[in-house]
């Protein structure tokens, strides 16, 4: 013991390599608080944004500290939007909204208002209920309301109704229906489950759960065999009423069948007809709504759709020669109209026409109501005819020769369909207006054909299109003075929020109208209160707010698609020379998304900024974050340092071409809308690492390369 304690000590050499995680560490950790390096002298009025939820922020954890050092500002994700705020009765519940606020106000954070005015997280069901047809109730024994299915007599086609399986096939059957009416014929080449081959059609509006349905039809087989028909949630495919199995004979039978719509999203009915290997024909197929109150009366049913040209979808129910050149243009009265050019005196009057179409066609004795507003540059007026479908002439002078002056006035005609009307053939599906003697130009609004509908159940009134206007524009108020008053401390606001299409034009308005699988929570209010509804939201949001708010239209995929860009600008400005109308301020600023991968396409980056500083707006990054690509997306368990230091470049880049391309009084700033990585679990991009810090609140390469490009230079060396 004694000669091992007085041993000479000898040191060991090792030489121990750092491990990259550790140096990495070291690395990040020499940067400071990511709002430290905005050059405030130059950029005196920049926000440093981060996209937090209210109970993350209220609750004053790590994240609330992690928010409170790095950044200027917070944009709660969900809990200022409409949904969260007014109810199924459409009272307003503003929850910790108040406590948020003051909690914000408290720590010298900014908070951005995000959003006033949106298709989605909506409380649609409210809003609809709003804007739905007055029931009059009716008397006496069970009844049934008018067919939820429109093609049900497929006079001009098969349109609305589709198929699938087998390799089958369906056709239009002219002629081929009982006593030589028109039918769908369907053929199978082979048999399999009776699912495995169907038609069907959609609803643009879900059936009533809880509610009993009346499926009546014809139908004969080339064959006899037994088939099916229920309903459907077309989003899972889920059973939501089951009218059961019925024979089919080759002769033609009458057959209904009820069932009760058993859950939501009812909104398609499908035949099945996979078991059979032949021809099946269908003809008069209705699906009424049983209604217990019973009684009647007379309806009229809308047969335009946006007759009012609230949207810009001339297709659904217009139809033009190829030299009619119809536009849309705002009237200083009206909004939103059509208008067409006839300048020159044509051989004929119908050397240029436009037609109305009437779905289902008109049959005799039918009745109806037209009407539209007009006025041109010159006196003028232009005759009408009813055609089976446009360029198929029947008869002339279909609602009278309409007279026009240059003052707007309501053109009326109501009719009842005679022989004359119809011709020798059943069903007018066009009613033509010829232009091509005018030699001015003319403007259109409110094109309404109503059909007179005899019910044996409660009578339903349809509102038109201006009291919609009327009941959703006090909606809207009622919601932005509401949510405004309740945040006078917020003082930039998202006051229209992803208006503009992706497909198939980038440059028009996203609408619902022919979507039949809106969700639960979408309600399009550009449908209803036309191509102005931002000008309207902006004036409701200045009359109720700060007299100094900023207020933004914000959008996405602007740097991938530089035409929808170029068409969110032009929409700017024509809500600015809107707000002029109304007598407000027009919009402050523009708010670019960037949810980005690493396959961006850096040249749109620069160009999509340069578009934007040149408007002269204020330009906001409303919602950065970035993926690292691949498709489906790189998730983080599979994420290599490659693609993290790429990502953290590419961080930098984003940051820096702001900078350079928008100019210093337009800068609001940048928000980064993922503060940490994606949970597996989340709603937002799930399971990607997107953030700037991990899900542990470990910094990352992106961390650095936000911070140099917010310094517009290398803070701390770089870590490979």
């Amino acid at each position: 013991m004694i000669m091992s304690s007085c041993a000479d000590y000898k040191s060991q050499e090792f030489d121990v390599t750092k491990p990259a995680s550790i140096e990495g560490m070291e690395y990040l950790n020499k940067y400071d608080a990511l709002k430290t390096y905005i050059d405030r002298a130059a950029n005196p009025n920049f926000k440093l944004g981060a996209g937090v939820s209210l109970s993350d922020y209220n609750s004053k954890g790590v994240m609330y500290r992690l928010i409170t050092s790095n950044y200027d500002e917070i944009t709660l994700g969900n809990e200022m939007k409409n949904e969260s705020v007014v109810q199924a009765d459409g009272s307003l519940s503003y929850g910790n909204i108040p406590s948020l606020l003051q909690e914000a106000k408290d720590a010298g954070i900014t908070v951005y208002g995000h959003t006033l005015v949106w298709h989605a997280q909506q409380r649609a069901k409210y809003y609809n209920s709003l804007i739905a047809p007055t029931v009059i109730p009716g008397t006496g024994g069970p009844s049934f309301f008018p067919s939820d299915i429109t093609n049900s007599t497929f006079d001009t086609g098969i349109s609305g109704w589709g198929g699938w399986g087998l390799q089958s096939t369906r056709t239009w059957a002219q002629g081929e229906g009982p006593n030589g009416t028109n039918a769908l014929k369907w053929n199978n080449t082979q048999a399999g489950q009776s699912w495995e081959a169907q038609v069907a059609v959609d609803f643009p509006t879900a059936l009533i759960e809880g509610e009993k349905y009346v499926l009546k039809f014809q139908v004969k087989s080339s064959v006899a065999a037994t088939v099916s028909a229920n309903l459907q949630d077309p989003s899972n495919y889920a059973g939501r009423g089951d009218f059961g199995s019925f024979p089919v004979t080759t002769a033609w039978t009458q057959d209904s069948l009820t069932t009760t719509v058993n859950g939501a999203n009812a909104k398609r009915f499908l035949f099945n007809f996979g078991n059979v290997a032949g021809t099946i024909w269908l003809a008069n197929v209705t699906l009424s709504r049983v209604n217990t109150a019973g009684g009647g009366g007379t309806t009229w049913k809308e047969l335009v759709t946006n007759g009012n040209f609230a949207t810009n979808d001339l297709t659904t129910s217009f139809f033009f020669t190829s030299n009619a050149n119809p536009q849309l243009v705002n009237d200083a009265t009206k909004g939103q109209v059509m208008k067409i050019a006839s300048p020159t005196i044509l051989t004929n009057d119908w050397d240029m026409q436009f037609w109305v179409l009437i779905n289902p066609p008109a049959k005799l004795n039918e009745k109806y109501k037209f009407s539209m507003d007009v006025r041109s540059d010159a006196d003028c007026s232009f005759p009408t005819q009813s055609h089976y479908k446009p360029q198929d002439y029947i008869f002339y002078d279909m609602v009278g020769s309409i007279k026009s002056t240059t003052a707007w006035s309501t053109y009326k005609y109501d009719l009842t369909i005679d022989a004359n009307r119809i011709g020798n053939r059943d069903g007018i599906g066009s009613i033509a207006f010829n232009l091509g003697k005018i030699a001015t130009t003319v403007y259109i609004k409110n094109v309404s054909l109503t059909k007179e509908v005899q019910t044996t159940g409660d009578q339903i009134i349809e509102k038109t299109p201006e009291e919609k206007k009327t009941i959703l524009t006090g909606a809207l108020e009622t919601w932005i003075k509401g949510i405004k008053g309740v945040s006078t401390y917020v003082k930039a606001w998202d006051v229209v929020n992803e208006p503009m299409s992706d497909y198939p034009d980038p440059t028009k308005l996203k609408t619902g109208v022919g979507n039949a699988n809106l969700a639960a929570n979408e309600f399009y209010w550009q449908d209803y209160l036309g191509k102005d509804y931002a000008a309207t939201a902006i004036k409701l949001a200045r009359q109720n707010g700060n007299p100094d708010d900023k207020l933004f239209i914000n959008d996405y995929g602007l740097e991938g698609n530089l035409t929808k860009c170029q068409g969110l600008i032009d929409f700017v400005k024509y809500t600015d020379d809107a707000c002029k109308t109304l007598g407000v301020k027009g919009v402050d600023g523009i708010g670019t998304q960037m949810h980005i991968s690493l396959d961006v396409n850096k040249d749109n980056i620069v160009q999509m900024f340069k578009l934007l500083a040149a408007t002269g707006k204020l330009i906001k990054i409303s919602e950065l974050d970035m993926g690292l690509g691949g498709s489906p997306a790189i998730t983080t368990p599979n994420a290599t340092n490659d693609q993290y230091l790429k990502q953290a470049e590419l961080y930098r880049f984003v940051v820096e071409q702001y900078f350079a391309n928008i100019p210093a009084a337009q800068r609001y700033g940048i928000t980064q809308w993922a503060v940490t990585d994606s949970p597996a679990g989340s709603g937002w991009r799930p399971n990607e690492p997107i953030g700037l810090w991990t899900i542990s609140l470990s910094r990352k390469h992106a961390y650095g390369g936000f911070a140099n490009g917010l310094a517009g230079k290398d803070v701390s060396a770089t870590f490979k």
